[in-house]
C-alpha cells in the first residue's frame, strides 16, 4: 500500500502566506525601481533589498528549525509585530538583531565582498 505523506494544510498555507508576502514586497521594490527622485530614495531601495536577501536566509533558518514567526518573536523576547515588520520590510534588520538571531539559531552570520560591474550595477 503506498501512502503519500503530505504536510498539515495549515502548513501550506502558512508557508504560501509567507512566500506571497515576500513576492509582494519585492514585487513594489521592483516597481519603484524606476521612479528614484534622489540618491537616498535609492540607497533606501538598496538597504530594504539587502534586507530582504538575509530575510531569505531567516526564512530558510526558520523552517529547518521548524519554527512559526510567533516562536521566533519569543526567542527574541519581542513582539509577532516586529517580526511581521522584518519579513515586510517595515523595519530594517540591525546588527544588535542580527548577533541574537546567530544565538537563536546556533549560527554565525559571515560577510563577503564582492565586486560589482559598474554598468550592471546601474541596470539593476
Amino acid at each position: 500500500m503506498n501512502t503519500i505523506l503530505k504536510k498539515p494544510d495549515s502548513e501550506i498555507n502558512i508557508a504560501e502566506s509567507r512566500k506571497a508576502e515576500i513576492q509582494q514586497a519585492l514585487h513594489e521594490f521592483v516597481q519603484r525601481l524606476s521612479t528614484f527622485e534622489n540618491e537616498a530614495e535609492k540607497q533606501q531601495f538598496k538597504a530594504e533589498k539587502l534586507h530582504l536577501r538575509f530575510m531569505g536566509v531567516l526564512e530558510q533558518l526558520m523552517q529547518e528549525k521548524g519554527m512559526n514567526r510567533k516562536q521566533l518573536a519569543d526567542e527574541l523576547q519581542t513582539s509577532k509585530s516586529y517580526i511581521t515588520q522584518l519579513f515586510t520590510a517595515d523595519r530594517l534588520l540591525n546588527i544588535t538583531l542580527l548577533a541574537r538571531l546567530e544565538q537563536v539559531f546556533g549560527v554565525q552570520f559571515q560577510l563577503q565582498v564582492v565586486a560589482i560591474n559598474e554598468n550592471k550595477e546601474a541596470a539593476g
